[in-house]
């Protein structure tokens, strides 16, 4: 509910898609994979014929890239608005030639986000599509030139695949330098199933990060590509519930000079989060995205987009709240302006300002502070001043025609005028939701709503020196009002404990009636796994607006608005989160609070709210239910090997998680220290050097640093997640044993088994064909399902075997229990096999039968092949082993079990590596 409720408008088009056909395998050897697209608009947009004679193509060029599953169809919502606007505004000489050609790709609804492979291919293909685009314009129209740039719209992976491009042989030189990303994941790969994946991310980062350092060679392959390119990064924020909105983050990798990253929560009149899918849809955010399209080319270009600096401030201006603490422009850039007033018609003020409409001049002094600031708050948008005729406007002045720094009136020349020298602040005033009518919703004043935004400003002025604001009202509207006040800016900061804040802390602030706005600063509430609650109480008597709160953190710039402050409001944001860059210090909340100048009082409670903290624990380590849970199983099967070893009978798995129980408390112990170790610098880099898998360093630059192990935590306070998340897992593992349990139990009397299993040359040429099979055509993967079918099979048919005999065995007791302890590991590896396979079976369907040449190596199948083929016969590793043969089957288990642990949720695919080296020795000794 509030800010973090869905507010997304429906939008309606009439879309029309012109395939490529000339873009054949002779521009590009994926055309039998991929097609590319053209977006018309019915009834607006023309369309070219198949030899772009007829109907050329004249406009900017864009090219959408859909995400993982993605659709080319999704470039629709967008496409239609640039195209509705340019068409309703042809007289307009703003959007003179700002007609646009988008493009889609389509790849078959291919699955970036598991296969590293499929991405390179989007990315190669793409830089084709790009150069072929650019060659389409060669018969220019209306005096201009050719193109020689492609805006990119990125969605989820298809953000990422716009990354990769600009690092392959094959991409065009100046042909990408304007990108935008919706809910792209640039910080982490959302998925480590795959190797290729983790590697490209790193080698990718590491391109970008070289391209924008000052140490790295200047005339570097990356730095002459990436010099003029500018990327923003949007996300929905919490509710997309696909992809976490922390990794969307530009940080280390892209300097402000270059892009930023926003939340669409914070974008003005946007003020909704948006899910994985619908932001590419969603009404608000749409007219935004065609807004930043229109301001960010220029016609006359060669690159059809304006320069990099131009860029950015468009970008700052459209897709920023206005109330950063980093003000774009800067003051200090504002051009001077010479104004003469005349004299009768100024009424001087004091430090405030509250009225309605009239028609004179209002100058107001500036009483000179340590944070002087201007707070404002208006149901009407300033105009840009051009004249005194013109209003309503808002100018920062001195005095010309006097030296004297003093802000007496009677320092003001007895004349008929008033010369004064100001600069214009129009463009410092801001949208603000509406909250004239208590009842109305945020949505009621975003973009297709019924309400016109308040307009605000929170000016801070401490590092200019003005004598005057000098402020006039429009003459004619109906209901309007403005409050203005100019006095010290306050900022309360709060420096209470995690603890404190579990049972809520309290800010009250009385006489703020001098102050509108007021910011609470929480100096130890930085952490993004955490969810808080806040109750704001108010007193004001027959205000023009009611009170209004802007929750924000400074990095990543993410802003959120909260209206009826008379309810409680959920916090949640996303600070320092879990295996992504961040810099201490920066993300930590603010509670921006505007109220009407008679509000007499302030208190502002904040605790921590548990319960919906856990739903964010979810989101962020849904990776874990595959590596947690292969820990259990792990430290399991090292009791089991110790008492194997020991007796010579091999117990059953669950008498493993038993003692695992009964030792909870020291493995609770230690998980509860992990976290504290992890976050130190010394440690970090300890296990950055000890991993064989870390591809990025702790520290990222000199002001970053990065947690890529355990839990990825800073926050030493959240101690207990660790102990949380190990017995979730550990109730995981004792489900699906109890259910392999239930089914062994229903297939006792199956006898048909062992005559099916006991055929040996069978076997041995299912197994041959298996290898050969994996070497030319299909991934590993697949043989690996087809091993744990078998290990199934193995697994029932033992049992059925042990409990057909009357007498018992203890050897085929041990057996069984060895076989559903391997069966347990297999099938908790099978997740990271998967996801391959199932891109495997899309390439298949699309009738690409390219091979995967990451996953034929026949050495990551042939030791799970080897040691199934073992347990199919009753073969398993003897207990009478020498004593350095036992610790070492134990070492190997412990160090699979710790590695897991520290670095198996970012690097899930090591998962089938140690379970291939753990099969290898239980294998080897059964020979």
């Amino acid at each position: 509910t509030g800010a973090d409720s869905p507010e997304c408008r429906s939008v309606y088009m009439y879309p029309s898609y012109a395939r490529l056909k000339a873009f054949d395998t002779s521009h590009t050897k994926f055309a039998s994979k991929y097609n590319l697209f053209l977006y018309r608009e019915q009834g607006k947009d023309k369309i070219p014929d198949e030899n772009y004679k007829e109907n050329p193509l004249d406009g900017i060029p864009v090219l959408f890239i859909p995400g993982n599953a993605g659709s080319f169809k999704q470039v629709r919502s967008i496409a239609s608005q640039v195209s509705n606007v340019y068409h309703d505004n042809l007289d307009d000489e703003y959007y003179k030639n700002k007609n646009f050609d988008v493009f889609a790709a389509h790849f078959n609804e291919d699955f970036t986000a598991f296969h590293g492979r499929t991405m390179l291919d989007q990315a190669e293909y793409l830089n084709d599509a790009i150069a072929f685009i650019l060659s389409l314009y060669d018969t220019p129209s209306s005096g201009q030139s050719r193109p020689k740039s492609v805006i990119i719209i990125g969605h989820s992976m298809g953000g990422i695949v716009a990354r990769v491009m600009l690092t392959l042989p094959n991409y065009v030189e100046d042909s990408v330098n304007t990108i935008i990303t919706l809910a792209a994941p640039h910080a982490a790969a959302p998925a480590t199933f795959d190797a290729d994946i983790v590697t490209i991310y790193a080698t990718v980062d590491e391109f970008w990060r070289s391209g924008f350092s000052n140490s790295s060679d200047p005339d570097s392959i990356s730095h002459e590509r990436l010099r003029n390119v500018s990327l923003v990064s949007i996300t929905g924020g919490l509710l997309d519930t696909i992809l976490p909105a922390d990794y969307t983050t530009l940080k280390g990798l892209v300097p402000p000079e270059h892009g930023f990253t926003v939340y669409t929560t914070g974008i003005p009149q946007v003020w909704t989060p948006i899910d994985h899918l619908a932001i590419v849809w969603c009404h608000q955010l749409r007219i935004v995205l065609a807004n930043t399209l229109f301001a960010v080319v220029d016609p006359s270009s060669p690159s059809r987009t304006k320069p990099l600096e131009q860029r950015m401030d468009a970008f700052h201006e459209i897709l920023q709240s206005g109330f950063e603490k980093e003000v774009y422009p800067p003051l200090s850039s504002s051009k001077s302006l010479q104004v003469l007033l005349d004299r009768d018609h100024v009424t001087f003020e004091s430090s405030s300002l509250n009225l309605t409409s009239d028609s004179k001049v209002h100058l107001i002094p500036i009483h000179e502070t340590k944070d002087t600031g201007i707070n404002m708050v208006s149901s009407f948008p300033l105009l840009k001043y051009d004249g005194v005729e013109k209003s309503p406007f808002l100018l920062l002045c001195n005095n010309s025609t006097t030296s004297d720094d003093s802000l007496r009136f009677d320092s003001i020349p007895a004349t008929d005028k008033l010369d004064l020298t100001c600069i214009d602040i129009s463009s410092f005033s801001h949208p603000l939701p509406n909250t004239m009518n208590p009842e109305s919703k945020l949505s009621d004043s975003t973009y297709g709503g019924d309400l016109n935004p308040l307009y605000g400003m929170a000016l801070n002025l401490s590092t200019q020196q003005f004598q005057y604001a000098v402020y006039k009202s429009p003459e004619a509207l109906p209901d309007s009002f403005i409050d203005f006040q100019i006095g010290e800016t306050v900022n309360v900061v709060v420096n209470k404990s995690l603890l404190q804040l579990l049972f809520g802390t309290t800010v009250s602030l009385t006489n703020i009636s001098t102050n509108m706005v007021t910011n609470i600063e929480y100096k130890n509430v930085w952490d993004s796994l955490l969810s808080y609650r806040v109750q704001v109480d108010t007193h004001s008597s027959n205000p023009n607006f009611h009170p209004i709160m802007r929750q924000h953190i400074d990095e990543p710039m993410e802003s959120k608005w909260h209206i009826h402050l008379d309810k409680p409001h959920s916090i949640s944001f996303h600070g320092v989160a879990p295996y992504t860059p961040f810099e201490r210090g920066r993300a930590i909340l603010n509670l921006q609070l505007w109220f009407p100048p008679d509000t007499t009082d302030l208190t502002v409670s904040l605790r921590i709210d548990l319960w919906n903290s856990l739903g964010l624990l979810v989101l962020r380590y849904r990776l874990a239910i595959a590596s947690l849970p292969s820990v259990v199983i792990l430290l399991s099967m090292i009791y089991q090997f110790s008492a194997y070893f020991n007796s010579g009978i091999f117990p059953p798995f669950e008498e493993g998680l038993v003692a695992l129980s009964k030792y909870s408390m020291w493995i609770f112990l230690v998980l509860s220290i992990l976290t504290p170790l992890t976050s130190s610098p010394l440690f970090n880099a300890f296990l950055y050097y000890l991993g064989p898998v870390s591809l990025t360093p702790p520290s990222v630059s000199n002001s970053l640093s990065l947690n890529q192990f355990f839990l990825g935590l800073e926050d030493n306070h959240i101690w207990t997640l660790g102990p949380l998340l190990f017995s979730i897992a550990l109730a995981l593992v004792y489900i699906v044993l109890r259910v392999i349990q239930l089914i062994l139990l229903l297939s006792r009397n199956i006898g048909c088994l062992s005559k099916v299993m006991s055929c040996q040359k069978r076997r041995f040429f299912g197994s041959i064909a298996l290898v050969i099979f994996v070497t030319i055509f299909i991934p590993y993967q697949f043989a690996y399902l087809v091993c744990c079918i078998v290990q199934a099979v193995t697994t029932i048919k033992w049992n059925a075997e042990v409990h057909q005999k009357e007498k018992v065995d203890i050897s085929k007791v041990s057996l069984l229990n060895f076989n559903v302890s391997i069966l347990m590991l297999m099938l908790w590896v099978l997740p990271v096999n998967i996801p391959v396979l199932v891109v495997f079976l899309h390439n298949m369907a699309v009738r690409w039968y390219t091979p995967f040449t990451s996953h034929h190596n026949i050495l990551m199948i042939l030791p799970v092949i080897l040691l199934v083929g073992r347990n199919v016969q009753g073969i398993m590793l003897p207990s009478t082993q020498g004593w350095a043969q036992k610790k070492f089957t134990i070492l190997i288990l412990v160090y699979s079990a710790f590695f897991v642990l520290i670095y198996g949720i970012r690097h899930l695919y090591w998962l089938h590596y140690l379970l291939n080296c753990v099969f290898v020795w239980l294998f080897v000794p059964t020979l």
